[in-house]
């Protein structure tokens, strides 16, 4: 069965975990053992995102061993989900919250983080530009196919273009489609295209990396993918 979705990000001065769900515990242990985290971010508060914070608790301090708090980068509104005995805790032994701003760069290191607001049906919801070392990398998180022309320019001419798309064609109100996500590669002129975040309710995986390999730099994600940008 498939984990939820996760990325892990690193470069040499930063690693950024991006999304945090349930099963991110196992997800990382299986895959990436003693990774040292410096940082996490939470593109909105629905529970397959956000579900997994409080693991670190338990989980010890951190995967790695690196000393002082991980930064966090979430909405406001994950003190409503978590609750605000859980949050103090994670802010207290775990967590830094640092400032930030729709569509305004943040410096993680040599790693530059611009969270982009995205429409996913009223939620409070941001994809992820990332920048380092001349090369670019967009996740979209969960959207509608409704992206502003500012987020658009942004996403323009990404190396690597993640997009989460649980079913395959229209209508779906609050989520890209597959056959949008393939559209939105040509409108930003990406390089790459990794569709992620598969649900049970799009084509079984080997129909989806069939469909996939129709167009030039499109591919299917699986548990355990490694993408050089």
């Amino acid at each position: 069965m498939r984990q939820r979705a996760a990325i892990l990000c690193t470069n040499e001065g930063y690693t950024l975990l991006i999304e945090v769900p349930p099963d991110i515990k196992h997800s990382i242990n299986s895959r990436c053992h003693g990774i040292d985290l410096n940082g996490v971010f939470v593109s909105h508060t629905h529970y397959a995102h956000v579900g997994g914070l409080p693991e670190f608790r338990y989980w010890g301090r951190r995967p790695g061993h690196a000393r002082g708090k991980l930064d966090l980068i979430a909405p406001e509104t994950i003190q409503e989900v978590l609750g605000e005995e859980e949050m103090t805790r994670l802010q207290c032994e775990i967590f830094m919250s640092l400032r930030w701003q729709p569509t305004q760069p943040l410096l993680l290191n040599d790693l530059q983080l611009v969270p982009l607001p995205v429409d996913h049906g009223g939620e409070p919801t941001y994809g992820a530009l990332l920048l380092s070392g001349g090369k670019k990398a967009v996740y979209t998180s969960d959207t509608s196919n409704r992206l502003s022309d500012r987020v658009l320019a942004l996403m323009r001419d990404a190396d690597v273009l993640v997009v989460n798309c649980p079913t395959f064609q229209p209508p779906k109100d609050d989520h890209i489609t597959v056959v949008e996500a393939v559209e939105l590669k040509r409108e930003v002129n990406a390089a790459r295209l990794i569709l992620t975040h598969i649900s049970h309710y799009n084509k079984p995986h080997d129909d989806l990396v069939a469909y996939a390999r129709r167009f030039p730099g499109v591919v299917v994600a699986y548990d355990g993918l490694e993408v050089e940008v």
